[in-house]
């Protein structure tokens, strides 16, 4: 009996770190050459035989697959959201992350060292360790998509 070429997809939403919802989508193809095969056989038996066989592989799939993701994906509890925070903190919490998955405070340090008249991020220093208030920062972030809004309309205007 001829199988077909099943293609499994997974989609998954979520954040980076992996959370969020994963769905299932199953589709069968065949290849061009098995289609003619198929549409020449007029049983009725062995297209549902054909279609059961199917279902029941995309089932068993799709279990597996789901038990292996449900035993992978144990969400670690969160730590609260700190009122300081460390550049390295700040960048989870504004989720900057570089390819390897990791947090990257390149940025964040980039923004501290700008000069007084060009909006720095705001911050402090506990002994020579520098911290972020999450409120000052928040707000910051805020005023400085803002400016950027306005930074870039100005930018068109002058092109138009």
């Amino acid at each position: 009996m001829l199988d077909p070429f099943i293609t499994f997809m997974l989609v998954a939403t979520g954040t980076k770190k992996g959370r969020g919802k994963v769905t299932f989508q199953r589709k069968v193809t065949f290849p061009h050459f098995l289609r003619a095969r198929i549409r020449m056989r007029k049983s009725d038996h062995i297209q549902e035989e054909l279609a059961e066989r199917v279902t029941r592989i995309g089932e068993r799939v799709q279990a597996e697959v789901l038990e292996l993701l449900r035993s992978r994906n144990v969400d670690e509890p969160r730590a609260p959201t700190r009122a300081w925070m460390t550049a390295t903190q700040l960048a989870e919490y504004w989720q900057l992350y570089n390819d390897k998955n990791e947090p990257t405070t390149a940025g964040i340090l980039k923004w501290c060292k700008r000069p007084p008249d060009r909006f720095p991020l705001p911050h402090g220093y506990m002994g020579d360790l520098l911290r972020f208030n999450r409120h000052e920062v928040d707000g910051w972030a805020k005023e400085e998509a803002e400016r950027r809004r306005v930074q870039k309309e100005k930018r068109q205007l002058r092109i138009a």
